[in-house]
């Protein structure tokens, strides 16, 4: 006895097209996901140079601050060691005006000052300096102050006050003689005094 068909024709290729269907669908859902990571992976990727460039902007700019920083010091110090190197060659900066306000407070106020003259004096000595000599020049500032006063007792006085103050050395009268002023005797007197400026290459 032949067995009967009950399915008609037709059904198979329909399972076979059900299942190329599905087998689709979960080739497009593997796909999709695949694409979701490759661009979850590429985001990350790109946020990550983000950050990166970032922080080496930050960085670039710290480093511009910090040149721009060292460069004002480097010419900071470049104007302290011309400043250096002017005090060694010219000595200790000695104010004329203030060093004349010095000898007007010690003056008494029958005293006058006539004449005040400046000179720099230079002098080289060798001084030992491990297993050879190397020259050292020294600057003194030597001042000559000329006044007219009515008495000896005055300039005495003036040259023993010029005598007790520290940066004056070698205080010395050069000289004293009667002056006719006016019809007034007066006595005029030059008195010279020494003032260290330091040492100088």
């Amino acid at each position: 006895m032949r067995e009967m068909e009950f399915l008609p024709a037709w059904y198979p290729q329909l399972r076979r097209r059900k299942r190329m269907v599905v087998l689709q669908v979960w080739a497009t859902v593997v796909v999709a996901m695949g694409l979701g990571l490759w661009i979850l992976l590429a985001r990350e990727n790109v946020a990550r140079r983000v950050a990166d460039r970032t922080v080496f902007v930050r960085q670039l700019e710290q480093s511009r601050s910090d040149l721009k920083e060292l460069n004002m010091q480097l010419k900071e110090k470049e104007k302290l060691e011309a400043d250096q190197r002017i005090v060694a060659k010219v000595g200790m900066h000695v104010e004329a005006s203030r060093l004349l306000n010095k000898i007007d407070q010690i003056m008494p106020r029958e005293m006058t000052l006539v004449q005040a003259d400046f000179d720099t004096m230079e002098t080289t000595k060798q001084v030992q300096s491990g297993d050879s000599t190397v020259p050292v020049m020294t600057r003194k500032l030597i001042v000559h102050v000329t006044g007219v006063t009515p008495s000896d007792a005055d300039w005495a006085g003036v040259l023993a006050k010029l005598s007790s103050v520290p940066f004056f050395q070698d205080v010395r009268l050069v000289g004293a003689h009667d002056k006719l002023d006016s019809g007034h005797l007066m006595r005029e007197f030059e008195v010279s005094f020494a003032v260290d400026l330091g040492t100088g290459g």
